[in-house]
């Protein structure tokens, strides 16, 4: 099922028509931030994945989606997509339901922390010589 999964986000991510037909963006984006918005969803995915089977505990989870939503990407994809994620998740089982909630939780922590983490350029990188 993974794999299956893993091959769509390569699919979709390599060709434009094929992203538009698997992740159409719920409002207009660039293409670019469109991809990046696929792979922060990617990513929440990965999360819930590994928090249904046990691999991630409500505490670990908090920690990497205190992580997560730092970033501008990340905020803006779960602003856009946040209600489709409830929706399927109200739909699902209690850990479903748990994982959204903290999820959402983590989302409204940082922005009420203030601005999200500026995106650097990798050649602009001030740890970079």
């Amino acid at each position: 099922m993974r794999d299956s999964h893993l091959q769509l986000a390569v699919l979709a991510l390599s060709n434009r028509d094929l992203l538009q037909a698997w992740s159409p963006p719920v409002a207009p984006v660039t293409l670019k931030r469109h991809q990046q918005h696929l792979i922060t969803s990617l990513a929440l995915g990965e999360l819930l994945q590994r928090f249904r089977i046990g691999h991630l505990s409500v505490g670990k989870l908090t920690v990497k989606l205190d992580g997560h939503f730092r970033g501008e990407i990340a905020r803006e994809q779960w602003e856009r997509e946040g209600l489709g994620w409830r929706r399927t998740m109200e739909a699902g089982d209690r850990r479903d339901g748990v994982f959204v909630r903290l999820v959402d939780e983590s989302y409204r922590a940082a922005v009420a922390a203030g601005p999200a983490s500026a995106l650097l350029e990798f050649q602009d990188r001030p740890d970079r010589p």
